[in-house]
């Protein structure tokens, strides 16, 4: 399922990269989210020359709402999630539903390329990992507290292969009102709540795009609140998890890069075009949010690196200036990628 919304520059290699597929078996589904570019007109064409191809057009209401229609629109055993302006390697879908059938689990995860303008790197989910992992019962409880390690790279809706079975049994989606921002890790904390057999494949078979105008690449006050509301969703949700480990620890652990990103890209990104006033105003009132202000108060600093404890002290110094400063050479740092 790919939710679309303004990617006409990059859908075309995003569905060419599914209709290309080794493995042919499959449908895809493009949920064209009432883009207001040529996204919806280019889908209707993609449908037309590929009966494998079904396209749901609807009123703008979000990314959870647009991968929601996907997945009920499937009628497939198994399902994926893409995003509009990423793509995939022309035997990801083989090598990852040979994995499910022959592991018979519930989960197929693999690893990504990032591509950036300039260069591109390969993630891995598990560091570098060289050997095939087969998750049991216990090692998926392990798999949802990574889901909040900043370090743990499975938090992402994609790069899973996902038993449909599964989902329905334990009526897993997408929360609508949390649209987008941080709704990956709640869909995620749902998902291996109650997952018995995981695998991980090595291949990076998922390419992510360093797309500059997407959502995580956009200064954006309500997407700010919006993950805050995400993490209260978690924080709330953990309450009743039946995971023996203590979730609660590592959810404010992650609310300190949340709170870094927040600074960095968000309220002190350079393209935030509110005054220095309104910016520091602002962020005053997303610091004093109870679930930031227990994460700054009590979370531990263990795993967080030098630069981010240095914008964390920033924060508590109320040194906004310098936060400015940080932003301006961060979108830098991006652009030079």
């Amino acid at each position: 399922a790919i939710p679309i919304y303004k990617v006409e520059k990059y859908l075309d290699q995003c569905v060419q990269s599914l209709i290309n597929q080794t493995y042919r078996n499959i449908e895809i589904i493009l949920v064209d989210d009432g883009s207001p570019d040529n996204c919806g007109q280019m889908c209707d064409e993609y449908a037309a020359k590929d009966g494998r191809i079904k396209v749901i057009h609807k009123k703008n209401g979000g990314l959870a709402a647009a991968r929601n229609s996907g997945q009920d629109a499937m009628t497939g055993e198994a399902m994926m999630f893409l995003d509009g302006d990423d793509y995939i390697e022309h035997d990801c879908c083989e090598k990852a539903i040979f994995a499910m059938l022959k592991h018979n689990v519930e989960l197929v995860m693999f690893d990504q390329f990032v591509n950036y303008p300039k260069s591109q790197v390969v993630v891995h989910s598990f560091g570098n990992q060289q050997k095939e992992i087969l998750f049991d019962s216990e090692g998926c409880r392990n798999l949802q507290a990574r889901v909040l390690d900043f370090n743990g790279e499975i938090a992402m809706v994609f790069m899973k292969l996902i038993r449909t079975d599964y989902l329905h049994k334990y009526n897993i989606r997408h929360v609508d009102e949390l649209s987008q921002a941080a709704e990956g890790f709640v869909f995620n904390i749902q998902l291996f709540e109650q997952l018995e057999k995981a695998y991980y494949i090595t291949n990076p078979l998922y390419h992510y795009i360093n797309n500059k105008s997407s959502i995580s690449h956009t200064a954006s006050i309500k997407n700010n609140l919006l993950i805050i509301r995400c993490m209260e969703w978690i924080e709330e949700y953990i309450k009743h998890s039946r995971n023996t480990i203590d979730l609660n620890p590592l959810l404010l652990n992650r609310m300190l890069y949340v709170i870094c990103t927040t600074a960095i890209t968000g309220y002190f990104n350079p393209y935030n075009e509110a005054s220095f006033k309104d910016k520091v105003k602002s962020f005053c009132g997303f610091m004093r949010i109870p679930l930031v202000d227990k994460a700054i108060k009590y979370a531990s600093r263990n795993g967080v690196n030098l630069q981010r404890r240095i914008i964390l002290t920033l924060i508590q110094l109320k040194q906004y200036r310098l936060l400015c400063l940080l932003g301006y050479l961060r979108r830098k740092q991006l652009g030079n990628r």
